[in-house]
């Protein structure tokens, strides 16, 4: 009979989501885990079954909670092109700001793991739906009121802007400057013109 679990399972699940994260999958042991989630191996198995559920686990936490806050502007009633803007001002700030210079933990996971893994690819396919139909609304929001130009194909756009983000946060691994990721920022937003 399994013993009942004596461990906060969302502290665990978000402390084993920053390590994964700072890590990456395959440089992440089992004793980082144990370590970072104050639980012995017991414990881990119980709660977790095994590493990869327990790193897919930490994806589908991460896009709960961070990874879903990019984009926050893009969620208020009647948003349109300055939230888009808001949402890539945020995401630059973001990447400065990141003393780790970690990027997205799902971009991360699709780089590593997505090609082999397709429970990553899945989760990935997922959030990259969910981003492309906030920009999509948005995008028809500013589109209504004549602030983004009528022969855009939006679905396209939405998509392209998904992809934008992700070349910010790479670009920021390597350079993470204000200047230079704005002017990235700058050039990728001149569509919406």
């Amino acid at each position: 009979m399994a013993r009942p679990i004596e461990f906060d399972r969302t502290k665990a699940l978000d402390a084993a989501m920053q390590v994964f994260w700072c890590q990456g999958y395959t440089a992440t042991s089992t004793q980082d885990l144990m370590q970072a989630m104050g639980i012995k191996p017991g414990s881990l198995y119980n709660a977790f079954r095994d590493k990869h559920t327990l790193y897919l686990e930490a994806l589908e936490r991460y896009q709960e909670t961070v990874g879903s806050c990019v984009f926050e502007p893009l969620m208020k009633p009647n948003a349109g092109s300055e939230a888009i803007k808001q949402v890539f001002a945020d995401l630059v700030n973001q990447e400065v700001s990141d003393p780790q210079h970690r990027g997205c933990f799902m971009l991360n996971a699709t780089l590593e793991l997505a090609s082999h893994d397709n429970a990553v690819r899945e989760l990935a396919e997922q959030a990259q739906k969910r981003g492309q139909n906030a920009f999509y609304a948005a995008l028809l929001n500013a589109q209504s009121i004549g602030a983004i130009d009528q022969h855009h194909d939006l679905e396209q756009v939405a998509a392209y802007l998904v992809s934008l983000i992700y070349g910010v946060r790479s670009a920021a691994k390597a350079r993470p400057e204000h200047t230079y990721l704005s002017q990235i920022v700058h050039v990728g937003l001149s569509i919406l013109k």
